[in-house]
């Protein structure tokens, strides 16, 4: 009787050791060769599953004890399928490890029975480095940590921090006293452009040195406008007479525009044609014109420049106007004789 009971629990226990052929297959891989810390990287297990029967389960990621990812995975039968989750490691040593649990088989037309298979974990141990000058090699075997072409073993005899590009720090230093500098520029600018132009610099606050002042301020953005103009002007200018001295061929090569042995301002047979001749003093006639308009526009750019003397002109006119008035209604009649 005790013979017939202890074959039976080793029995039990056999069967209850019994696992499935399916599981993890051996080994982690990761979404890249060089893993670095603060870099998000992918970790990736595959699973096979030669049960006979559809297998389903949970796969979780674990870095250092602390789980990283879980996810719930099916595999037909006689399939290997993939699973993964995203990680950002820290700098230091890692164990990591998957693990397959929760394990079920479907078989067709039975019920859904939990199993233990062959291989229910796979783990991975590794060190994780910082790679300050991310040139793809980590601090523990660049000589050159920071990537500014001076080594971790010079920066420490000369006092530098191996961490810190010198050079970008020179460039940022260079950069923000350009910075510095244009602000400075700007700020005196500004201040030269509120410093009264005109008239207004010789009389304290008053409703005449504000009125000036305004006169002053209209002049200065009437001349910007004015400069602008100028300046739109002469690049059109320049666009014309390039356009007016390139033609294009039909390969679409330029080409200088040359007279021929004919004369300008005559006809193949040399005679005189005098469409042409009229052509060509309008040109010149614009041409002068377009002279004497851009040296008028010089003038008045000049002027305008020099508010004082526009305000000096406008007062003359302004008094020239009183004295002219006066003269006219402040005169005695004639008295007329008996």
């Amino acid at each position: 009787m005790l013979f017939t009971l202890l074959l039976f629990m080793l029995c039990a226990t056999q069967a209850h050791a019994e696992e499935f052929n399916a599981g993890i297959v051996q080994g982690l891989w990761y979404s890249q060769e060089a893993i670095f810390a603060g870099k998000t990287i992918r970790v990736y297990v595959a699973i096979r599953n030669n049960t006979g029967s559809d297998l389903s389960g949970t796969v979780e990621f674990f870095d250092n004890g602390k789980q990283i990812g879980r996810k719930n995975v099916q595999a037909l039968n006689g399939r290997i399928i993939e699973s993964w989750a995203d990680w950002k490691p820290e700098y230091g040593k890692h164990e990591l490890s998957a693990t397959l649990s929760r394990i079920e088989l479907h078989t067709v037309g039975a019920e859904t029975q939990e199993v233990e298979v062959i291989s229910a974990l796979s783990e991975d141990t590794l060190f994780v480095d910082f790679d300050t000058d991310q040139d793809g090699i980590g601090n523990e075997e660049d000589s050159d940590d920071d990537g500014d072409d001076i080594s971790d073993a010079q920066e420490a005899a000369d006092g530098t921090n191996p961490l810190v590009n010198d050079a970008e720090g020179q460039e940022n230093e260079e950069r923000e006293a350009e910075t510095t500098a244009q602000q400075e520029e700007d700020a005196n600018t500004q201040e030269q452009s509120n410093v009264p132009r005109g008239l207004e610099r010789y009389l304290t606050d008053s409703p005449a040195e504000n009125m000036l002042s305004g006169v002053s301020t209209y002049i200065h953005d009437l001349k910007e406008d004015l400069d602008a103009y100028r300046s739109h002007q002469s690049t059109r200018a320049q666009d014309d007479k390039k356009a007016s001295t390139t033609q294009m061929r039909a390969d679409g090569f330029g080409e200088i525009a040359r007279s021929s042995s004919t004369n300008a301002g005559a006809s193949p047979n040399n005679q005189f044609n005098f469409s042409d001749f009229l052509k060509s003093l309008g040109g010149l006639a614009l041409a002068l014109w377009s002279k004497v308009y851009s040296f008028l526009l010089a003038v008045l750019s000049w002027l305008l420049g020099h508010p004082v003397l526009i305000q000096v002109g406008l007062l003359a006119l302004i008094l020239l106007s009183l004295i002219k008035l006066a003269h006219k209604f402040g005169a005695r009649p004639k008295s007329k004789r008996m």
